[in-house]
């Protein structure tokens, strides 16, 4: 099995990691110059794993074209609709940064579209879950709104460490009765009710994903949920800029 990742980011050194033990992987990235690891034109994978910007249809095509892969499995975050303009297979990665090769291989393997056959089975054969969605759109928005819930949880944090400040409260109540109530629904079997145990953040919310994702779904689908999580704020005197 012969597979090209392309991009050299978190996402794609994650993937390699995983995969180079196994199989043929050589790696390019479309910003950092790579091109010269290609080897030969046989590759029967072609994964994606660089930013999504606006050139990043193009750069797909590019590749698709340079050497014809039986599969393009695109692991970037992607506005909903994406993929299937570019006949491709999404499969979202979810884990904690820089952990991101240990999240792949306990998380399952989720792919919107069905031409992913090879694919899925490399997986399998890694003993890792696969779990196969009709259609890219579905991933493509599991992956934008996983992300946007992290961050209006981080607004709803902030939120309530404010009022605990206004009224002399110190926040760590606030932790300790979220793990009671976490403990609580876990004994009841009730999973489903449990809470994030977050650290309010400070100024905007940074990081590469959080709310670029969030601008890029409330830009097809506007909630005002999401424009909370990316709107300009100044917390504290300390204003940040993603």
């Amino acid at each position: 099995m012969n597979i090209l990742i392309a991009g050299y980011g978190q996402i794609g050194k994650a993937l390699y990691e995983i995969l180079h033990k196994n199989y043929n992987v050589d790696v390019i990235d479309p910003y950092q110059n790579k091109e010269a690891k290609i080897t030969h034109h046989g590759y029967d994978l072609l994964f994606i794993a660089f930013p999504y910007n606006g050139k990043f249809q193009s750069e797909v095509y590019r590749y698709k074209s340079k050497i014809e892969p039986a599969e393009t499995i695109i692991f970037s975050t992607v506005p909903i609709g994406t993929c299937a303009k570019l006949d491709a297979v999404h499969s979202p990665v979810e884990g904690k940064h820089p952990k991101l090769a240990e999240s792949i291989k306990l998380a399952t393997r989720f792919f919107g579209g069905s031409a992913c056959v090879k694919t899925a089975l490399l997986f399998k054969n890694l003993g890792i879950k696969v779990r196969i969605l009709e259609k890219p759109e579905f991933t493509e928005f599991l992956k934008l709104s996983s992300t946007s819930l992290y961050g209006l949880n981080l607004e709803y944090a902030r939120y309530r460490k404010e009022v605990a400040d206004k009224i002399k409260m110190p926040f760590g109540h606030i932790i300790e009765f979220d793990e009671m109530y976490n403990d609580l629904y876990k004994e009841l079997e009730m999973p489903e009710y449990s809470r994030y145990i977050l650290t309010p953040p400070e100024g905007n919310l940074g990081g590469h994903c959080v709310t670029p994702n969030a601008k890029l779904l409330d830009k097809q689908h506007p909630s005002i949920f999401l424009k909370e999580i990316y709107k300009d704020k100044e917390k504290n005197g300390n204003k940040k800029h993603n």
